[in-house]
């Protein structure tokens, strides 16, 4: 039944979300406006299978394609469309091949004076050859924000996720969440704010309890109640956008995000604290350079040898980031570019940490 709901409740959105006070008769007047993005690299990964030791380096060939579909059927209204397709295959390691398919789709009513409110479903699936790491994910949501003195934005968000990993039920899950968002910003060139969020997560197994001895060695063993953490997560978040000597522009991207996990299962309660930091900027006619950084500490309350809270996700897995990429316009629609990325983990138990480099080189169109 898990595995029926997002399709229902796509259909549900595309039935309620695009009938509302849609201008039908008044359809020549639409404006869409379509979008098309596509890269192609070559890459050299020094660390295929994150690895602590004994490393697999391997060559890389990784496709992507976006295509963006953003259709204004009146005044009011708004409808988006997004598809992503993405691949990679190895030169050796083959079994790593993967494919992603990416879809989203939303409306947006902007029929109340300075007030929006929409709905929007995504759903994600990942393919890997070996079949051993495929998995689907979904979220809906529904959201409403408010405009206040031209300034302040304010918006409260609701979602339900569900992941299903295909070859193993101890990573699936499926989620509610609500939260809230207020911004400041001031004359598009500065922006500051601030969020709550909260998610409550259920799986599919029950929660695990430690049954050894007090100050002893940590048994595990399975309880009697399904296994439910609750998320708080706080953020505050900032932009500035600039020029450097009144001629090169930038743009700079900071975000702090504390989570508080709190679990019914042992050694999966814990304290997150992620940082994030980009910046792009102009060095020179149609070429730029852009920074990312995401780095993380964690602090479980409870010890344990092995963290079993980290994700199979390859988007939301537990580990640092550092990114620097360089991109050249060679027209307006093509540009070379090169990348470096840098991951890396810090977990008690050292069989569990890795470093990872990744050397790219590639083409982008878009259009």
């Amino acid at each position: 039944m898990r595995r029926k709901i997002p399709l229902i409740f796509l259909a549900l959105m595309l039935l309620f979300g695009l009938a509302p006070g849609v201008d039908w008769v008044d359809r020549a007047a639409a404006e869409v406006n379509l979008s098309h993005r596509a890269a192609l690299s070559l890459e050299v990964d020094d660390n295929v299978y994150k690895a602590n030791k004994d490393l697999t380096m391997d060559y890389l060939g990784r496709l992507f394609y976006d295509f963006g579909l953003n259709w204004v059927p009146s005044t009011h209204h708004l409808l988006h469309t997004d598809y992503q397709l993405g691949g990679k295959m190895y030169a050796d390691e083959n079994t790593e091949d993967t494919i992603i398919n990416q879809l989203l789709l939303g409306y947006t009513n902007y029929s109340i004076p300075t007030t929006y409110l929409g709905l929007q479903g995504s759903g994600k699936l990942r393919n890997v050859r070996d079949a051993e790491e495929d998995y689907f994910k979904f979220i809906g949501e529904a959201f409403v924000g408010k405009r206040f003195f031209n300034t302040f934005n304010a918006e409260i968000r609701a979602s339900y996720i569900q992941f299903d990993f295909r070859s193993f039920d101890y990573y699936d899950y499926w989620t509610q969440a609500y939260g809230t968002q207020l911004r400041y910003d001031y004359q598009r060139s500065f922006s500051l704010g601030s969020g709550y969020r909260f998610e409550r997560k259920v799986y599919p197994f029950n929660a695990l309890t430690n049954v050894g001895p007090e100050s002893g060695n940590i048994l595990l063993m399975e309880g009697d109640e399904r296994r439910v953490d609750n998320l708080h997560e706080i953020n505050v978040f900032g932009r500035y956008q600039s020029f450097l000597f009144e001629k090169v522009p930038f743009l700079i991207n900071i975000a702090y995000v504390m989570q508080i996990n709190d679990s019914n299962s042992y050694g999966d309660s814990y304290y997150n604290h992620r940082f994030l930091f980009g910046w792009s900027q102009d060095l020179m006619t149609d070429t730029n350079l852009h920074l990312l950084g995401i780095f993380q500490v964690r602090d479980s309350s409870e010890k344990v040898l092995i963290p079993h809270s980290y994700s199979i996700e390859e988007d939301d897995e537990n580990y640092n980031q550092v990114q620097v990429r360089l991109t050249h316009g060679l027209t307006d629609y093509l540009r070379v570019q090169a990348s470096y990325s840098r991951y890396w983990s810090h977990y008690d138990y050292e069989d569990l940490n890795f470093i990872k480099n990744l050397y790219a080189i590639g083409l982008a169109v878009s259009f």
